[in-house]
């Protein structure tokens, strides 16, 4: 005797690796790396600090960077909670410039 569930739950199951591979598939044809750039905005900068970026690594891969220069924000107000750092971004410049994304701020 047939079962109509079973039979669309063995549909399911059968093709679940081959949606799977569709997937990931279109996630690498798609997929880019994410290059640094510099605009030109930090040839003014302190040369202490940009030495201070490149010693700043990844927790959870120290031999790798985390930082350059080109994550920097000017911020006047920085809070430590519960071990969580939060920064009021103060930064005036254009972001266009800059070439990052506007966010507004919150208050």
């Amino acid at each position: 005797m047939r079962h109509p569930i079973r039979d669309k739950i063995a549909i399911v199951i059968a093709l679940t690796p081959v949606v799977l591979a569709f997937v990931i598939a279109i996630a690498v044809f798609f997929a880019r790396p994410a290059y640094p750039r510099d605009n030109g905005q930090w040839e003014a900068t302190d040369p202490e600090i940009r030495e201070w970026y490149r010693t700043l690594m990844q927790p959870d891969n120290p031999n790798v960077s985390c930082c350059g220069q080109a994550d920097a924000y000017y911020a006047d107000q920085i809070e430590v909670v519960g071990g969580e750092t939060y920064a009021t971004i103060t930064d005036t410049r254009e972001d266009g410039p800059l070439g990052r994304p506007h966010i507004p701020g919150i208050r």
